[in-house]
C-alpha cells in the first residue's frame, strides 16, 4: 500500500476510502441480520422453529397407527396397516 501511495496518492486514498466503506458495510448488514433473527426466534412459541414444528407434529399423527411389538432379544419389530 504504501508503495502505491507514493505513486498514486489519488488511487491510494479512493482505495483507502472503498476499503473502511465495502468492510463496514458487511459487518453492518450481518449485524442487523443476526438481530432481525433473534427477533424472530423471541417469537417461536416452541424451541424449535414453527416450520420444523409443524413437520414433527404431522409426522407423530401419522406415526399413531405403527407400533412396536417386541421380537425378543431385545429386536423390535413394528407393525401397521397392511401386516398380518
Amino acid at each position: 500500500m504504501e508503495k502505491m501511495r507514493s505513486e498514486n496518492v489519488v488511487a491510494y486514498e479512493w482505495l483507502a476510502e472503498y476499503v473502511k466503506v465495502s468492510i463496514g458495510q458487511g459487518h453492518t448488514s450481518r449485524t442487523q441480520q443476526l438481530v432481525r433473527k433473534r427477533v424472530e426466534v423471541d417469537k417461536w412459541n416452541h424451541d424449535i422453529g414453527p416450520n420444523v414444528f409443524k413437520v414433527v407434529e404431522m409426522l407423530k399423527l401419522k406415526s399413531n397407527i405403527y407400533h412396536p411389538e417386541y421380537s425378543g432379544n431385545f429386536h423390535y419389530q413394528v407393525r401397521g396397516p397392511g401386516d398380518d
